[in-house]
């Protein structure tokens, strides 16, 4: 018996079958852009720009302050970590055996925030944010921005941004203004107000001590 050669070719590649093949290639290697870009320290990255506009569009259009914190109150609740705060603010003074009187700081609380945002952002009308970079940390992702009050003049400032439950719902849960951090502050403050009203709470959140940060060249 003689050996048989059989000799064969490799047909060419349809065109269409070439052009698929090349853009699964191109997906293929985009996909882990697209995924990073699309990363938890991204979307947090979107959310605290677009709600920080979304508040100071809210307090500047409004046609009076009071409107303003009107208008910010529900914004501040869905934002925010309000009762998570509230609660923190008061620590070991937190009203337990008492849910009436806990509840009606958590609305003086947030009556607070309001009000206090209202009248920052109305004060610096020109105000910016300049999102630059997050990172996570223990369960947290931490946005670093930049707070322009006006044209030359920006302060540092961190958002800490905790995400809860598994559709990517995100809330505030502090922030820390060129190295003060706002729980902390609120904190000290809510025991200074305690020992001097004797324990009253409603004293706490209705009259809290005059806070001022001051700007230089203002």
């Amino acid at each position: 018996a003689h050996p048989v050669l059989i000799l064969f070719w490799t047909p060419p590649i349809p065109r269409h079958t070439l052009i698929a093949d090349l853009t699964a290639l191109v997906c293929a290697l985009l996909c882990p852009t697209i995924v990073a870009a699309d990363s938890s320290e991204a979307l947090a990255e979107r959310y605290i720009a677009s709600t920080f506009r979304a508040m100071a569009d809210a307090a500047i259009d409004a046609p009076s302050e009071e409107d303003a914190a009107v208008a910010l109150s529900t914004m501040v609740r869905d934002a925010l970590a309000v009762d998570a705060t509230a609660r923190y603010v008061l620590g070991a003074d937190w009203p337990t055996d008492n849910p009436v009187a806990g509840a009606r700081f958590r609305q003086q609380f947030l009556h607070f925030v309001s009000n206090a945002l209202a009248s920052a952002l109305r004060a610096h009308r020109q105000v910016t944010l300049r999102v630059e970079h997050s990172r996570s940390s223990d369960g947290r992702i931490l946005v670093d921005s930049a707070l322009e009050l006006r044209p030359g003049f920006a302060m540092p400032l961190t958002w800490v941004v905790r995400p809860e439950g598994p559709k990517g719902r995100r809330r505030i849960e502090d922030f820390v203004l060129a190295g003060i951090d706002a729980r902390m502050m609120l904190r000290t403050l809510a025991a200074m107000s305690l020992e001097q009203q004797r324990g009253n709470l409603d004293a706490v959140a209705d009259r809290p001590p005059p806070v001022a940060v001051r700007v230089r060249g203002h």
